[in-house]
């Protein structure tokens, strides 16, 4: 049945891992066959099209979560203080996020005492405008 043209191109036979049986896989009771499960995929389109579709979604990348966007423009505006902007409430936030725990931010953005250091001196500059 395997080698039958009309077969072959409407089932795609699969080989059972145990035993090696193409097509089928027996299900036993002790030394005794009680069943035999067919290992098969229908080659349909629509079969076809959700498999290519299953595997463009794995290779697709994630989007990114935006609070993760924000806490990194939030992070660039920061170590680029005083030469690029001002952080406002969506970054604030962002940051608050960061600092709870909630977001992770990447390992080559690193809140450290430079980070914090800067933060501070850009607050403390904000207060005084």
């Amino acid at each position: 049945m395997s080698n039958s043209p009309d077969v072959m191109a409407e089932l795609s036979f699969l080989v059972d891992e145990k035993s090696g049986n193409l097509g089928f896989a027996p299900i036993m009771r002790g030394r005794k066959m009680v069943a035999v499960e067919f290992l098969y995929e229908w080659r349909s389109a629509v079969e076809k099209a959700a498999r290519l579709e299953r595997d463009k979604l794995a290779t697709e990348a994630e989007p990114d979560n935006p609070m993760l966007v924000l806490a990194r423009e939030a992070w660039n505006i920061v170590m680029s203080y005083p030469h690029r902007g001002e952080l406002d409430a969506r970054h604030r936030l962002a940051l608050q996020s960061v600092e709870l725990g909630i977001i992770t931010m990447p390992e080559d953005m690193p809140v450290d005492d430079n980070f914090r250091y800067r933060l501070t001196q850009m607050t403390d500059a904000a207060e005084r405008d």
